[in-house]
């Protein structure tokens, strides 16, 4: 398959028939969301293929997984990127855990998962190093390829535990600046991780004056509308149901380490 063009991304981007289901819990758009979808390619069932537009590499696709051939794979992926491409501005980049498995997300949009496979097949540590990697090189690339009105000004900024962007925060919520946000959030998190056993069991939502997740009774970190549109998402409540299931999978990853 030929790597797509920027100029042939964002027309196809307007004739692309509708493939996107909602998931009402967080808004998430899955574009070739099943078995049964799987992509018509030309080229041979062949290893590591490159993600890529307009010569830019987003990621590297080790091989095959579940059933998908790395090509079938690539053609998803370009697909879910055309769309990202069609949104102004572009949407944070995220990984949030799906059926126990790290996914990369551009906003609301699912764009890979990492199996098992692909961590035998890339020589990676983990799956969760593999999708931060993906994540890293998928921010990176749409700052080249997307148009520049469509690039938003760097305004949020990641919550980071073991090297992996576990929230992305875009309101000061009342504190000095970012940084100091997210210091207060990452205190909050090794607290919690070392007085609350099974941390990720004990995960909910409330609304208070606004919307947040807490753990057994200790606030972890609240959502602002500012954050709900930063992350793609249409509202405060459905932010939270989103880093409730983060919250979960991080306590999860800390408990084993």
């Amino acid at each position: 398959m030929k790597h797509l063009l920027l100029v042939a991304v964002l027309l196809v981007a307007t004739m692309l028939p509708t493939t996107a289901q909602q998931n009402p819990a967080a808004d998430e758009v899955v574009i070739y969301g099943g078995e049964d979808e799987k992509p018509a390619v030309r080229e041979p069932i062949i290893g590591p293929v490159d993600v890529a537009v307009n010569g830019v590499v987003f990621f590297t696709i080790p091989g095959a997984a579940i059933g998908y051939s790395s090509v079938e794979r690539r053609e998803i992926v370009e697909t879910r990127i055309t769309e990202i491409l069609s949104t102004c501005p572009l949407a944070p980049v995220t990984v949030r855990p799906v059926r126990g498995k790290p996914t990369v997300y551009v906003g609301n949009i699912r764009l890979i998962t990492v199996y098992p496979a692909d961590v035998r097949n890339a020589g990676a540590d983990s799956a969760k190093e593999l999708a931060a990697k993906w994540a890293e090189g998928t921010a990176a690339a749409l700052q080249v390829v997307a148009p520049t009105a469509f690039r938003p000004a760097p305004r949020g900024r990641g919550v980071y535990v073991l090297g992996i962007p576990w929230f992305e925060v875009y309101d000061k919520d009342g504190f000095s600046s970012l940084p100091a946000r997210v210091d207060e959030i990452q205190d909050r998190i090794a607290g919690i991780a070392r007085n609350v056993p099974n941390a990720s069991d004990a995960v909910n939502v409330r609304q208070l004056t606004g919307w947040a997740v807490f753990v057994s009774g200790s606030l972890l970190i609240t959502a602002t509308d500012e954050d709900a549109k930063g992350n793609g998402v249409s509202c405060p409540q459905r932010l939270m149901n989103m880093w409730a299931d983060q919250a979960r999978a991080l306590f999860d990853e800390l408990q084993s380490h």
